[in-house]
């Protein structure tokens, strides 16, 4: 059994998450934001996202093992 061809999806999404991560910044940015505090943590948040579905995608990518 093959595993899933991934190929260019990646790039895809990790722009698109990148494109959100920038908004954010910007919004973080704006006067009415007091406290940074939940920009911050969905900073963080999308931080991790990237990281769970780079290795999701690495685990797809992989032909699947023979028992």
């Amino acid at each position: 059994m093959e595993g899933v061809k991934t190929e260019g999806k990646w790039e895809e999404l990790i722009l698109s998450l990148q494109q959100i991560q920038t908004k954010l910044e910007k919004i973080g940015k704006e006067p009415i934001f007091r406290e940074r505090t939940d920009v911050d943590r969905l900073s963080k948040l999308m931080n991790d996202l990237v990281m769970v579905v780079h290795n999701l995608f690495l685990k797809l990518e992989k032909p699947a093992e023979e028992k």
